[in-house]
């Protein structure tokens, strides 16, 4: 339809708006754009109509759609996913791969009308054919050229989906394409909200944040979190998904940094003992107000990565269990998982070149795997994954300094040995593929199921991961690997240098401890599984050894704090724990005296956490009864029934139960079988109460 305004011709298309335009700043390029909501002209932000004049070469290549894929880093928001020929991430190598390979896309030329189309009972069945064929003849930009891309993902259009409807509306997708961190929120719902601190206060503990814990995760990048701080703080007023991500920050920082140092800062914080638990609740709280599941939104995804650092310090497994589930759709919605491989720098071109588009990706790719690395990890306990490598071609985030001092080309700082904020991220990314391989080899050798046929055909597979897992771990730098040496490494203030061999090195042994864990009991009675005992009784004791000597500092408090090392930890004292009740049957020589040292030394690492963590708390009571029964030395013939009701005892004597009566906790904790024992054994799902 005329609207009477000439419209301008040009060899490309118009993506700025024209306010950011006629105002010469830089704008998002979306509608609206970032810079009219801030302004509060969402509903006048457009583009300018201009009409693509297209050079034809050769046989119909539209040279202005080629234009535009060159000048981005990634596909063509055109190129839909469905329609791509990607190679997903290689797993099948023994050797480990961060890269991702796509396909080249091929340009299909657009076919030239031979002649009018008759459409009797069309709606636009009034116009002559000589309009029809001017219609067909017309210039086609690249956001109303129908491609073969847009056809395969027609059928969707009904559905609703956003990243379908922007394609037919040319709109562009900022899943697909890298822009401003601040154009991430989607959500036009803003409104005044509560800071639960005062600006300087909040001001402290984001500090705190970046320096001491942004390490872990890698799915905040803390310095544009910062800035987007201030900036709301002059608005008094954000986005609801913003602010999730904003209390769940808060409540992480307040767990993990202990009171003793709060209290002595410049500006001293004093925070209430339940602050933390206060702020994940307000975390969760806002992301249903926010509609998070029904409008994604990436702030929406880090949140709940943020999350998952303290719910299992507050009995919330389930919870955040559902929420991991929801995010890794939320982040295949928003497209993390097809970023593509990364673009090679030309020899010669500067690092800071795309600067921005460049931590954008890097942020994309590391809150994708950090989604990866959790859902492989939780195999054993859900006996399946929600991730399959065929799916997705996201590449590892690659190694980033973490200040800019860093990366002067000074010749001081080699990669390979400093530790930097992303070397703990990585590590774990590398290890999750093997754990990944291992499981799927172990289903196409029959698991699960434990038919004796099978069974030495499993154990092969359990001897490989085990091999593969140490081999790993010994091709790390010194820096992750050398404990109780003096690390001289260039690194910046808050990453815990001195720790992390010992956080290393007690994360490959819960892995370990994961492999053999469908013949962990076989191997104190069985010779043929008796290299599972000598594996994981060593590896124990090297691990709890390696973190009882940290000295006294936030660092280590810190370290000591997080979920992952208490896990860790009750993994290893419970084969510890085992080691001894089975002392008698095995045909081992172990150290008893030293193993027994070293399960009480991993019993008190717990106890320091046990009024903060409900994870630490079942942890000490669960080691507790299991050293009181092998010190008693009165175990019977059927040592598993002891351990049965030991586990039982210990179950109902949780807080959470003490208001039922006997029978519930039974249908509850043994829904399968009314012999605990076994079903505990045998129900792979029964390991989950471990922990192990």
């Amino acid at each position: 339809m005329s609207t009477g305004t000439p419209v301008r011709s040009s060899q490309r298309s118009v993506r700025a708006c024209t306010a950011c335009a006629r105002r010469k700043i830089r704008c998002s390029k979306t509608i609206p754009c970032t810079a009219c909501i801030r302004l509060n002209r969402a509903s006048s932000c457009q583009r300018e109509q201009v009409v693509v004049v297209t050079r034809r070469r050769g046989h119909g290549v539209d040279t202005s759609e080629l234009e535009n894929s060159n000048r981005s880093p990634l596909l063509s928001p055109s190129n839909s996913d469905q329609a791509r020929a990607v190679t997903p991430v290689d797993l099948s190598s023994e050797t480990i791969g961060n890269s991702a390979v796509v396909g080249a896309v091929s340009t299909i030329s657009r076919p030239e009308p031979r002649g009018p189309i008759q459409e009797p009972n069309h709606v636009f069945s009034g116009r002559s054919a000589q309009g029809h064929q001017q219609i067909l003849n017309s210039p086609q930009t690249a956001d109303s050229r129908l491609t073969s891309d847009r056809a395969a993902a027609l059928e969707f259009l009904t559905h609703g989906r956003r990243n379908v409807i922007n394609q037919f509306a040319g709109r562009q997708d900022d899943s697909v394409s890298p822009l401003s961190p601040n154009s991430w929120g989607k959500s036009n719902i803003e409104e005044r909200w509560d800071l639960f601190f005062t600006e300087q206060n909040s001001r402290t503990l984001l500090a705190l944040h970046q320096t001491q814990l942004s390490w872990m995760h890698c799915a905040v990048n803390m310095p544009i979190f910062r800035r987007e701080f201030e900036e709301n703080v002059l608005r008094k007023e954000c986005s609801r998904s913003w602010l999730a991500l904003y209390y769940a920050i808060l409540s992480q920082t307040l767990y993990h940094v202990d009171d003793q140092h709060l209290s002595s800062l410049p500006q001293p914080l004093n925070a209430s003992a339940d602050a933390s638990f206060v702020l994940f609740n307000k975390s969760i709280e806002v992301l249903f107000r926010a509609n998070f599941m029904d409008d994604h939104n990436i702030y929406s995804v880090q949140a709940i990565c943020l999350l998952l650092q303290v719910a299992h310090h507050f009995d919330k497994s389930d919870l955040i269990c559902i929420l991991i589930s929801t995010a890794i759709r939320i982040a295949q919605c928003l497209g993390l998982h097809r970023l593509g491989p990364d673009r090679a720098v030309p020899e010669g071109s500067t690092a800071n070149t795309n600067g921005t588009v460049n931590v954008d990706r890097e942020l994309k790719k590391a809150i994708w795997w950090f989604l990866v690395r959790y859902d492989w990890y939780q195999i054993p306990f859900q006996n399946t994954c929600q991730i399959h490598p065929s799916q997705f071609s996201t590449p590892m985030p690659t190694n980033q300094p973490v200040t800019a001092q860093q990366s002067a080309n000074d010749g001081t700082l080699n990669m390979d040995e400093a530790f930097i904020s992303s070397s703990w991220a990585n590590y774990l990314n590398h290890f999750s593929i093997l754990i990944w391989k291992h499981h799927d080899r172990m289903f196409k050798a029959g698991h699960p199921g434990g038919s004796p046929e099978s069974m030495p055909k499993l154990y092969e597979e359990v001897v490989r991961a085990d091999e593969e897992l140490k081999a790993s771990y010994l091709s790390l730098p010194p820096s992750l690997r050398e404990i109780g040496t003096s690390q001289d490494l260039p690194t910046a203030d808050g990453l815990p240098t001195s720790l992390m061999p010992g956080l290393v090195l007690i994360c490959t042994a819960h892995k370990v401890l994961g492999v053999h864990r469908h013949f962990q009991l076989s191997g104190f009675r069985d010779r043929r599984y008796a290299f599972s005992q000598f594996s994981c009784v060593s590896i124990a004791e090297r691990s709890i050894e390696a973190i009882i000597n940290w000295p006294d500092t936030l660092q280590s408090r810190i370290a000591h704090r997080m979920w992952t090392t208490l896990t860790h930890v009750i993994s290893c004292c419970i084969f510890l724990a085992f080691a001894l009740l089975f002392k008698s049957e095995n045909t081992l020589m172990h150290d008893w005296v030293k193993v027994r040292r070293y399960l009480q030394l991993g019993k008190e690492i717990i106890s320091h956490e046990e009024q903060r963590s409900s994870l630490a708390r079942r942890g000490v009571r669960l080691l507790g009864a299991m050293m009181e029964l092998e010190a008693s030395g009165e175990c019977s013939v059927d040592l598993e029934a002891e351990i049965g009701n030991l586990i039982r005892c210990v179950t109902v004597a949780d807080e959470n139960y003490l208001n039922m009566d006997a029978a519930d906790p039974h249908q509850i904790i043994f829904p399968y079988s009314q012999d605990l024992w076994d079903s505990f054994i045998n129900d792979v799902m029964a390991s989950d109460f471990f922990g192990v």
